[in-house]
């Protein structure tokens, strides 16, 4: 899920010219793979020393990572689209 949109948002971003990817190595499938071994992995060690409860719980970690990602990239993309907005014409913000 935390792969998912952070791909959507990063390609929604691309689209205004003053925004660019960080690291455009990065592809959606090793993005994929990562997060989903990440995660198996640090449940499988957690599991060893702490409870299996707190050790689903570090599994999240990776796809939680990915989610803040994708809040940033949506913050980007409200900062490139006060740009483009007619804010003026907005009627909750400016009534006539």
């Amino acid at each position: 899920m935390g792969t998912a949109a952070d791909y959507v948002t990063t390609k929604i971003a691309l689209r205004f010219p003053e925004l660019a990817e960080i690291n455009p190595n990065v592809n959606f499938v090793m993005e994929f793979i990562s997060a989903f071994l990440g995660g198996a992995g640090i449940y499988g060690l957690a599991r060893e020393m702490v409870e299996e409860d707190l050790a689903r719980l570090l599994s999240l970690v990776p796809m939680g990572v990915l989610l803040a990602v994708a809040a940033n990239n949506t913050a980007w993309i409200a900062y490139a689209l006060r740009n483009y907005y007619p804010w003026r014409e907005c009627p909750i913000l400016y009534r006539e």
